[in-house]
């Protein structure tokens, strides 16, 4: 490495590479290196030059706006600086080659595989080529290759297109296979695992997609004897006259035989993967079969009418045959019809009647609200009258107070009378109903529970913008059990689409009035699932709320209708739960009928929580959060971000802390935080300081 080819590139490869995000131009991270055909993992030894052969981080020319994790395949080289750096200059190309992504289905034979395509797979792409690999034995790996032109997306799911007839199919060993453990220690199982070999070689075998005979009519329809003008021509009399006889049934027969072209067999042995003799004979069957259905009752419909209305007394024949079947059909459905009619009447003067009554008792109910009306208009009076007078007591007891207290006792209520009231309740609670069974749905990877998540979140009207996000989020702290504050106007229902989407039943509620009651919440708190919480700060209940939050093994959510209330609790209260405005977030009101429930598959893996310092410790600490809050929030920010591969600043500022610091009163302190901050967008910064009325100096 001390002696330079100034001659030319001093070092050249091409590489798999991933982008990385960094903002210095260095955006892609090599970890593969494509020789001869193969590809192979390259790597990085850290006590060598970072250049020439050891380079791990390649510059960024490509002039697009990728994704962190996005993965591409770049020529480049190293060669002498002109400028006489002793730093090499470095030049990257991406190339539209791509090694084959490798990926498991859940499938004990091919039907099944093909099956799973057709039906949608959530793992695949549509701009290079996939080998499914299943069914793992002592031959090896099955696998069936789909090219990119085959597949197509529709809503994050890969679907093999209807047009295909036959797909490769290989047997591999595990060698042929590579794992990039850079790429699966960075974003998991689906995108570090690929084909060593660039081309896979020639398949033992094609596995039909579709059945034998349908892939035959296609071939045979697209056939150029089969236009309308062969058939025409083919099927004239001297005359140039188009009508058929019985005798010309076979002309249909006698047509479809001169499809037995040597193109046409060619073309379907293409189609099947067989030889061309194969083929003709799948083609000799299909016409036996033809001929069948044309020479007994079974006629092509299409056809059979074309020879009734081209024969007078086939016409008349059949059309008076049809009309006596109408006329014996019709009088069934007359009968069936009129008795429905007589039923109709019978409920419609049943309405009537129910109508009459109910406008009826709506007068009478006017009359009650009337009098009602009354009532509370004299007993505002009453009120005013009485709030005078106590003031007035109130103005003469520092003179006498012991005389204030005798003549008050006659205004205070009554205790027995309140104990002992019908309306005092010590709270409630329901546990949640599942839904129904066709309406729920069981997968066996924890992705596809946060995809119903955003569904969900769409029907109780979360705003687009924020459904991934927020699904993202609500799922990582339903993995760590974060208690969590909701207020506004859709928390409850937010609430249940996460209860709705992970166990496929409503959520749990417990509802707070009155006195405490203990055992109430004991119950409540016990079991697994998701627990709603209304009215937590009535009374007496939160303190053993809180205690019993700690050891429940429910994720609990707290439910609140109003935002503004929660300026007046203490700031340690949130050091419990996790206040989120949820008017923020939503822009359409609920419809909690449209949801589908979803559960994890027993026995799957789920999803695990990540850590990463995704906020700056200032911003902490100028809203006042202690340091047990900030590492669960660095966790649920750092979990979020690695679901959905994207960076949330919108979700953590516009929302989540601009919830706390409205609920702490830290408006300012989140406005100063992050005023000089030049990694958040002007749209983000400039929401916030509208929220809190805050001017820039």
């Amino acid at each position: 490495m001390d002696e330079v080819n100034k001659s030319g590139p001093y070092y050249e490869a091409v590489s798999l590479c991933y982008f990385n995000g960094n903002d210095s131009g260095w955006s892609w991270t090599r970890v593969a290196d494509i020789k001869n055909g193969e590809l192979t993992t390259f790597l990085y030894n850290p006590d060598e030059p970072y250049f020439y052969e050891n380079r791990n981080f390649l510059i960024d020319k490509t002039g697009k706006v990728h994704t962190k994790g996005d993965l591409a395949v770049f020529a480049w080289s190293d060669s002498p600086n002109a400028s006489g750096s002793d730093k090499p200059f470095n030049d990257a190309t991406e190339l539209k080659d791509f090694p084959i992504h490798v990926f498991k289905l859940s499938a004990k034979n091919t039907l099944q595989v093909i099956d799973n395509l057709r039906n949608g797979v959530s793992c695949g792409s549509t701009s290079h080529d996939v080998m499914y690999i299943f069914c793992e034995s002592d031959e090896g790996l099955q696998g069936v290759l789909c090219p990119a032109q085959s597949m197509e997306e529709r809503n994050q799911q890969y679907f093999l297109k209807d047009s295909v007839s036959k797909l490769p199919y290989y047997l591999l060993k595990s060698s042929d296979i590579l794992s990039i453990s850079d790429l699966k220690n960075l974003f998991g199982n689906e995108k570090y695992v690929f084909l060593k070999a660039l081309v896979p070689g020639t398949p033992i075998s094609y596995l039909p997609t579709r059945e034998t005979s349908a892939i035959i009519k296609d071939v045979i329809l697209k056939n150029r004897f089969l236009t309308w003008n062969s058939f025409r021509n083919f099927t004239s009399n001297a005359e140039g006259s188009h009508k058929y006889t019985q005798k010309e049934l076979r002309v249909f027969k006698e047509c479809l035989a001169q499809v037995q072209c040597k193109t046409v067999q060619e073309e379907l042995a293409a189609e099947l993967g067989c030889t061309v003799s194969e083929a003709t004979t799948y083609i000799e069957n299909f016409i036996e079969n033809a001929n069948s259905y044309l020479e007994g009752d079974e006629v092509d419909t299409q056809l059979l009418s074309r020879l009734v209305m081209a024969n007078d007394e086939l016409r008349e024949k059949y059309t008076a045959l049809v009309e006596e079947k109408w006329k014996t059909d019709a009088a069934e459905k007359i009968n069936i019809a009129a008795q429905r009619v007589e039923e109709l009447e019978a409920q419609c003067k049943e309405k009537a009647n129910t109508l009459e009554t109910l406008n009826s008792d709506i007068e009478k109910n006017r009359s009650i609200l009337q009098e009602l009306q009354g009532e509370v208009a004299r007993n505002t009076t009453l009120a005013q009258k009485s709030y005078s007078i106590v003031q007035e007591k109130i103005a003469t007891a520092k003179n006498d107070v012991s005389h204030f207290l005798a003549e008050m006792a006659c205004y205070l209520p009554n205790a027995t009378t309140l104990t002992n009231s019908a309306e005092s309740t010590s709270g409630d609670y329901v546990n949640g109903t599942a839904l129904e069974s066709d309406k729920v749905k069981t997968f066996d990877n924890w992705e596809s529970l946060v995809d119903e998540l955003r569904s969900n979140l769409g029907y109780v009207g979360v705003a687009q913008e924020y459904e991934n996000s927020l699904a993202a989020f609500l799922y990582t702290a339903h993995r760590v059990r974060m208690p969590l504050l909701l207020a506004g106007y859709t928390c409850e229902e937010i609430g249940q689409a996460l209860s709705v989407s992970v166990f496929g039943k409503y959520a749990d509620i417990l509802t707070c009035s009155s006195d405490c009651n203990l055992s109430m919440i004991h119950d409540a708190f016990s079991g697994e699932g998701i627990l709603l919480i209304r009215n937590p700060f009535c009374g007496d209940w939160l303190n053993a709320l809180l205690q019993e939050t700690k050891t429940s093994h429910k994720q609990i959510i707290f439910c609140h209708p109003y935002t503004e209330d929660l300026a007046i609790e203490p700031q340690s209260l949130f050091n419990y739960m996790l206040p989120i405005f949820t008017d923020q977030i939503t822009d359409s009101a609920p419809v909690m009928e449209d949801m589908i429930g979803a559960m994890l598959k027993p026995g799957e893996d789920d999803f695990e929580p990540a850590f990463e310092r995704i906020v700056s410790d200032n911003v902490f600490s100028e809203l006042g959060i202690s340091k047990i809050l900030q590492n669960k929030m660095q966790s649920l920010f750092a979990s979020t971000q690695s679901i959905t591969k994207v960076k949330e600043d919108s979700l953590i500022y516009r929302c989540i802390l601009t919830s706390y610091a409205a609920s702490a009163e830290k408006g300012e302190q989140l406005c100063r935080a992050i005023k000089g901050r030049t990694d958040l967008s002007q749209d983000i910064k400039k929401f916030i300081f509208r929220y809190f009325n805050y001017e820039e100096e």
